[in-house]
């Protein structure tokens, strides 16, 4: 990793540098994590990582950054600080939560609504629904011109269009919503806490509790 990635600094691409730090804090991490950069071939993606030992990371891919505006990058770094400060990745909670993955399903949609809860931890720490939604549209879409013109309404609204079984049953079989799923719930939660002064504070302490189930 630290011959191969890219380390995010004060004197590394400090304007991610500067939205991992800030978000950290405002979501109560003791420390920010190491956040890399590294050369994904066209995959977009970012993932939060926690190797042997008590080590932090967020790994985002060259794609993604190329794809993303600031704001919806900013969301992106949301989601991964999110899964670190909801104890998704901790020893401890994992080694607790694993009996549940021998019940069947079970763990697959633990693991859907870990999404969902890091959804809103994206949105509550860029602040910008819009953004927010675009983030992951642009993994559906993949273009960042076509992306720009999309409709988060007509994208969601493709939800409805998914066979209602075969839907069902892909859906309980995965661990990741659908992407209108994702962009529908993330929607709805912010339409609940319309203003965002009363939007209920994203910290370690109530990310567990906003877990939706799903």
């Amino acid at each position: 990793m630290f011959g191969h990635y890219v380390l995010i600094g004060p004197k590394q691409f400090p304007h991610l540098h500067q939205m991992v730090i800030e978000g950290a804090a405002a979501i109560q991490l003791d420390a920010p994590p190491a956040a890399f950069v590294y050369n994904s071939h066209g995959v977009m993606n970012a993932m939060a990582v926690r190797l042997i030992g008590r080590s932090r990371y967020i790994w985002l891919t060259s794609a993604l950054i190329d794809a993303d505006n600031d704001d919806q990058v900013r969301f992106v770094v949301g989601h991964e600080l999110g899964h670190h400060a909801a104890g998704h990745l901790d020893s401890l909670p994992s080694l607790l939560k694993l009996p549940g993955y021998f019940v069947p399903l079970l763990g697959l949609a633990y693991s859907r609504a870990r999404e969902l809860t890091c959804d809103r931890a994206g949105l509550a720490l860029s602040g910008n629904l819009d953004a927010s939604r675009a983030a992951l549209q642009m993994l559906a879409c993949g273009s960042a011109k076509l992306n720009a013109a999309m409709n988060p309404q007509a994208f969601q609204a493709q939800e409805q269009l998914v066979p209602r079984f075969a839907g069902w049953i892909l859906h309980i079989l995965s661990p990741y919503p659908r992407l209108t799923q994702r962009v529908e719930a993330l929607s709805e939660w912010s339409d609940r806490v319309a203003d965002p002064a009363k939007r209920p504070k994203v910290t370690r302490q109530t990310l567990a509790r906003v877990e939706p189930t799903f």
